[in-house]
């Protein structure tokens, strides 16, 4: 499906920076109130510095096992495309989450961070989004936070889905656990379409880090093996009144040799990385994937 795609004026994206909610930076996830956007979401491009560009849309796409918002639809490294084909779809409970409205909670600031909302889909939770490209890497760090509104705890299942631009062509190049398979103890995974020159674009997964107290707790569709989809799922807990975070970064590279190279600096994610940045201490300690 053609893509399109709209660059918001600096007029807007100035005016819009006055707004409460607007910020690309996840600090003021506690605010209960949420500005509407004054631009919609009407394919957002994000770019990172490689140069990388992440095509987001404003519908419902469909993933492997989800249909819901989506930061990217293809996805370019360099002269490379087709990362992805709808990834990085989040559901909570078997649901997805979805801008609904098309609108952008805050708007996205420089082409750098797009912010979604769902507060009326999921019963006594609310769900935003950051999902924002790092200004130092081709990352694009994806930051959830989940407030619980009951005043019981909750257990939620949530789903991570991904179809994959590589499509019969997966494979695993590397991983955490210093083999070439992804397995559910991994904590980062680096595949591409082929061993030697890639034709799309090489995806490192970064899932959760070394010591975090939640980790991925089922594999619906494993990464690699010439699988199309990449769906696992985590279990949260949040207390009554309660607010958690996860945490994923997924990056673009060109070569499997870049992507190995620097995917082991997610082994040792502290205060001060530039992985971190925007992140507040009050937030950072409430990541349930991370040990930050």
């Amino acid at each position: 499906m053609r893509q399109i795609r709209m660059r918001v004026p600096g007029a807007i994206l100035a005016l819009a920076t006055t707004l409460a909610m607007v910020s690309s930076q996840p600090v003021l996830a506690g605010s209960s109130t949420v500005t509407r956007s004054i631009a919609s979401v009407v394919g957002i491009t994000l770019q990172g510095p490689g140069p990388s560009a992440w095509d987001s849309s404003d519908t419902a796409s469909t993933g492997c096992a989800q249909t819901g918002f989506t930061p990217v639809t293809d996805g370019s490294y360099r002269n490379k495309s087709d990362a992805f084909d709808n990834a990085l779809i989040l559901a909570i409970d078997g649901t997805s989450f979805d801008d609904a409205d098309g609108e952008v909670p805050g708007a996205p600031l420089a082409s750098e961070t797009i912010v979604t909302a769902d507060n009326t889909t999921f019963p006594s939770l609310q769900v935003q989004r950051w999902d924002r490209v790092l200004p130092t890497s081709d990352t694009l760090r994806t930051l959830v936070r989940f407030r619980n509104t009951d005043t019981a705890p909750q257990s939620l299942t949530i789903e991570w889905d991904s179809d994959l631009g590589s499509d019969s062509g997966t494979a695993v190049r590397g991983s955490s656990s210093g083999n070439a398979l992804y397995e559910q103890s991994d904590r980062w995974a680096v595949s591409s379409d082929d061993a030697t020159t890639p034709g799309d674009p090489v995806l490192t997964w970064a899932l959760f880090g070394k010591r975090a107290p939640v980790k991925t707790s089922a594999v619906v569709t494993g990464l690699g093996n010439a699988q199309t989809c990449f769906t696992i799922d985590f279990s949260l807990n949040i207390a009554a009144g309660g607010i958690r975070y996860l945490m994923f970064f997924t990056e673009l590279h060109g070569s499997n040799a870049k992507a190995l190279s620097t995917a082991t600096r997610f082994d040792s994610v502290a205060a001060g990385s530039p992985l971190l940045t925007g992140i507040r201490a009050s937030v950072r300690t409430k990541i349930a994937n991370w040990d930050l």
